[in-house]
């Protein structure tokens, strides 16, 4: 009965998402549901990790019998980075991909947008973030993961929606993410921190 319904849940997510995204993927999405126990044990996922997508969408389903608003939110957000790391061919940088999958969820910045102003300029620069989260301790795990729906949010609001999906596609051809940034939007890394910080500021600073 549970494995039905997260396939329901996934296949709307599905239609949903290459609508949204313009992208059509041609692989298949492998999803895997463990009890918690054999997730941590296949994984070496740390504690804060509510599931992951290693090529396979991971997810831990211990103690429930039917997909909950929850689960709901970790299957799309998972589901999204299937999409990112096909339309990317696996280029795309942690920060924007974790941004991307926040924003798809419904995840919104406002509960934690004014403290992420204040603290924004000592945070790790954009250019810090490719790499994967998953090493990280929790607290700082969180703030990558904060700072990374900022972005996705600033181009969203500034740019359009649009825009992120041109951006989609131009990681598909270019690795270099610095190159991307000023072939789209004529920044470098360096001025996109700083339109974000602006962003934060604008929106959510006192």
């Amino acid at each position: 009965m549970l494995g039905r319904q997260v396939l329901d849940e996934l296949e709307a997510d599905f239609q949903y998402l290459q609508s949204d995204l313009n992208v059509s993927p041609r692989e298949t999405i492998v999803v895997l549901l463990y009890p918690n126990e054999a997730f941590r044990d296949v994984t070496r996922s740390p504690s804060w990790a509510g599931a992951l997508n290693d090529g396979k969408i991971r997810v831990p389903v211990s103690g429930l019998t039917s997909v909950t608003p929850q689960l709901a939110r970790v299957l799309k957000h998972e589901l999204t980075h299937s999409f990112v790391r096909q339309a990317t061919s696996g280029r795309c940088p942690t920060w924007f991909n974790e941004g991307l999958a926040e924003l798809e969820d419904g995840s919104q910045l406002a509960r934690f947008g004014k403290q992420l102003a204040r603290i924004f300029p000592q945070t790790p620069p954009y250019a810090l973030l490719e790499g994967s989260f998953v090493r990280l301790p929790a607290g700082d795990a969180t703030l990558a993961y904060l700072k990374s729906l900022a972005a996705l949010e600033y181009l969203r609001d500034t740019f359009g929606f649009n825009e992120v999906r041109q951006i989609l596609g131009a990681m598909a051809v270019d690795s270099d993410f610095d190159a991307v940034l000023q072939l789209q939007l004529h920044m470098t890394y360096a001025s996109f921190d700083k339109e974000v910080g602006a962003y934060l500021q604008k929106r959510y600073g006192q």
